[in-house]
């Protein structure tokens, strides 16, 4: 009898044991997989953030204050007088900010997870950056030091040839690049809103929901000067609208508890849905005043303006659940 107790006893402590192995195995891999997530979401925000700063502003700035400064507006270049060069310094100042952008993106291309789609045209991208910022550095320091006018011109003419090359080799990776980061902000987008799902979050999905449908309208909404939208493009509009106004439906019955119990501000919440009925009133008659031919730009940028106090209030509540 006492044998068989022992027997059961060890038989049972053998299935705690494996059990208890399993569950141990199951946390670990559940921590690693929170972990592996982290640092993806990690890396990608700070493509996010390279992809929102102003780096191409930077040297699309350059090339404005090239084409004023330096050539007739036609193509050609121009004697200089005096006057001319006084901005440049502020301009090298400027040209100089890209320098730290520069590095922080190289250390984060190097990061892991690896992004095998997008690592790669990053750094492409970073290399036509630096070298046109250097062409550039190059072209201020002739004009400064006054060499122009001991060659009478001579090496500025070679200098315009390297910067209308570089200047389209730039462009080009700039729009390869572009292409490359919202592929990969959709792909980002749709796994951040299926753990959202799987952790029933409903808060932060409906708020994400949301904020996706109002990007992709605006895009189309401000991809033309003169808002003459095809036919394709006003359907899908309305059809944006549509969402956006089963989105917002679905932010208003999320309930005070949900949001406290994901950490969120109640005040910025209600916040967010104030500006998002907002959004979808004005998506509504942009879209009518565009059928009746009425001028829409005041509209358009009270559609603006709300969108931009949605993204602020949603990067503060984000900032806020940090601390």
């Amino acid at each position: 009898m006492e044998k068989k107790k022992v027997q059961y006893a060890i038989f049972v402590f053998s299935i705690i044991a494996v059990f208890l192995a399993i569950l141990g195995y199951s946390v670990r891999r559940k921590l690693l997989e929170e972990k592996e997530i982290k640092a993806e979401i990690e890396k990608y925000n700070k493509y996010v953030a390279f992809y929102n700063k102003e780096s191409f502003a930077i040297l699309g700035d350059f090339r404005s204050y090239y084409v004023d400064t330096f050539t007739d507006g036609k193509g050609k270049l121009k004697k200089l007088k005096r006057v001319d060069l006084l901005k440049l310094n502020t301009v090298r100042q400027r040209l100089n900010l890209l320098d730290e952008v520069i590095s922080k993106m190289e250390t984060t291309i190097s990061e892991k997870p690896e992004f095998k789609n997008t690592d790669n045209y990053v750094a492409e991208y970073l290399e036509i950056i630096k070298e046109e910022k250097k062409l550039d550095a190059e072209i201020l320091d002739y004009y400064e030091s006054g060499v122009y006018k001991e060659d009478n011109y001579g090496s500025a003419i070679f200098l315009h040839s390297k910067f209308l090359n570089v200047s389209r080799k730039s462009n080009e990776k700039y729009g390869i690049y572009v292409e490359v980061m919202k592929t990969l902000i959709k792909s980002q987008k749709e796994k951040e809103i299926e753990r959202l799902r799987k952790k029933s979050r409903k808060a932060a999905m409906y708020m994400v929901l949301f904020i996706n449908d109002t990007e992709e309208f605006s895009q189309i909404l401000f991809s033309r000067k003169q808002v003459d939208f095809t036919k394709m493009e006003v359907l899908k509009l309305k059809d944006l609208i549509s969402e956006m106004k089963k989105k917002y439906k679905n932010l208003e019955m999320v309930s005070d508890r949900q949001i406290k119990k994901e950490k969120y501000s109640l005040e910025s919440y209600n916040k967010i849905r104030s500006y998002s009925k907002e959004i979808v009133n004005l998506s509504e008659k942009i879209i009518e005043s565009k059928k009746d031919d009425e001028d829409i730009y005041v509209l358009l940028y009270e559609f603006s303006e709300n969108y931009k106090k949605i993204i602020i209030e949603y990067n503060k509540m984000l900032e806020s659940k940090k601390q």
